[in-house]
């Protein structure tokens, strides 16, 4: 029986090993998947809207700068 938690863990790990590569379409698809995900979590911490945006771009900055 396939385990969908296992699928997860090889998607998330396969992500990062291309994220590590440089690789434009992971990073895209890095964005999509956690961006909502940084932006909520700044919103629910009392951040504006504009400040949770310009929080989000600043946290995507660093993790591609590594």
């Amino acid at each position: 029986m396939d385990d969908p938690s296992q699928d997860a863990r090889d998607t998330r790990l396969s992500l990062v090993s291309a994220l590590q590569s440089s690789d434009a379409a992971a990073w895209d698809r890095f964005v999509k998947l956690y961006g909502p995900l940084i932006y909520v979590w700044c919103r629910r911490t009392s951040i504006r809207p504009h400040d949770a945006g310009d929080l989000l771009q600043e946290i995507l900055l660093k993790t591609w700068q590594g």
